[in-house]
């Protein structure tokens, strides 16, 4: 809580991708241009998850951007498909920048050699809630809740998930954590920021 010591490490919130067209009417404003939502975006929250169809898709120049649109301290996490496109192009743009790499499917022996120096972040499926770590370590990096497009989380559930992900991360860490699949309610991001504080995240 406020004016209290952090019972956990620091959380930071996002979403898997910030171009969501069902937040046009509800979180953009009607004015903001579009090359500028990135930033509005990353002016709340502290973490974006980037599907491989949008940072596969994007150029060295693009990235760049991005970079530039955020804050030194956004996370910035990358969804690997199954094996390395062809046309990554932008990879290489994301180095000292990215926080880490999740692998759902696929031999991470394959990514080692693409990815550089971003770290290959490793899942431990509990459940609706996947908690990411580095290979050979047991700490949580990235916790990924799982969510419909448009759910609205109950506030108990969002706590005891939040909870759950910040266990056992040190207190001198920072988590993401990233909500929904789909297009989430921006409502659950903002709920989450809210829960954190309360925790002394």
């Amino acid at each position: 809580m406020a004016g209290t010591e952090n019972e956990f490490a620091e959380m930071v919130v996002g979403s898997r991708g910030w171009e969501h067209p069902q937040w046009l009417d509800s979180y953009y404003p009607d004015d903001l241009p579009e090359d500028w939502r990135l930033g509005y975006y990353a002016n709340e929250f502290g973490c974006v998850l980037l599907p491989p169809e949008v940072w596969g898709a994007a150029n060295e120049a693009t990235v760049e951007q991005w970079l530039d649109d955020v804050e030194e301290g956004f996370l910035f996490f990358l969804e690997l498909p199954a094996r390395p496109m062809a046309t990554a192009g932008g990879l290489a743009a994301f180095a000292g920048r990215c926080a880490g790499a999740i692998l759902s499917e696929g031999e991470p022996a394959d990514w080692q050699a693409v990815l550089d120096d971003i770290p290959l972040l490793q899942s431990e499926d509990t459940g609706g809630l996947r908690c990411y770590h580095r290979a050979g370590q047991t700490e949580t990096v990235l916790a990924w809740l799982n969510a419909d497009a448009g759910e609205k989380i109950a506030l108990p559930v969002l706590r005891e998930q939040i909870e759950a992900s910040l266990q056992g991360v040190a207190k001198t860490s920072r988590l993401a954590f990233i909500i929904g699949n789909g297009p989430p309610a921006v409502e659950n991001l903002q709920n989450a920021m809210v829960v954190a504080e309360l925790l002394g995240a």
